[in-house]
């Protein structure tokens, strides 16, 4: 009986052993993970923009000799995305503190552009004016040459009148003198 109770403690003993000897292999096979998820998490509790970035910068990948294949390709995959992520970060860093100075640059060349408009548009109306004005006074001269034409024609026959009396009377008769002033 004693025997089989011996076997029985020497066989659990191994089981204990063995179980403790796995726990211990697991335990070393997953302490790269560990720290990785913990480098990992450690951006996850960045309250900012600038100290995610921060904190990125200085996180490092490399990879160990207790690394695993898996875990040396994931910690490759996520220090090339760390790398993006961080020239990524500095070039949104630079456009944002040189947004200000690109806003007032383009507001000064729309100014620019602006008055130049607003010069063409009062230039054109300024010609537009002008070409009224000079409309108006063809119309006018057209008008007053039609006018004056009209007059002429009247005086025409007025002084043509004027002539027939002329030679009709005697030139010392009262009506030929009347007939001279109408046609002078």
């Amino acid at each position: 009986i004693f025997s089989i109770s011996n076997m029985l403690g020497a066989s659990f003993f191994v089981l204990i052993l063995t179980l403790l000897l796995i726990y211990w292999r697991i335990r070393q096979a997953l302490r790269p993970l560990e720290g990785f998820l913990e480098k990992l998490s450690g951006l996850y509790r960045a309250d900012t923009g600038k100290q995610m970035q921060h904190r990125l910068k200085t996180v490092d990948f490399d990879e160990t000799k207790d690394d695993a294949e898996e875990i040396r390709q994931l910690k490759g995959a996520f220090s090339k995305l760390k790398d993006r992520f961080v020239l990524n970060w500095d070039q949104l860093e630079n456009h944002r503190n040189n947004l200000e100075a690109m806003v007032e640059d383009r507001t000064r060349k729309l100014h620019g552009v602006n008055t130049k408009l607003i010069r063409q548009i009062e230039e054109r109306r300024d010609i537009e004016t002008r070409l009224l004005n000079v409309q108006k006074l063809e119309a006018v001269g057209t008008l007053a040459g039609g006018i004056a034409h009209e007059f002429n024609n009247l005086f025409m026959a007025i002084t043509g009148y004027a002539s027939l009396i002329q030679k009709q009377v005697e030139p010392e008769h009262p009506t030929a003198k009347k007939a001279e002033k109408i046609r002078t």
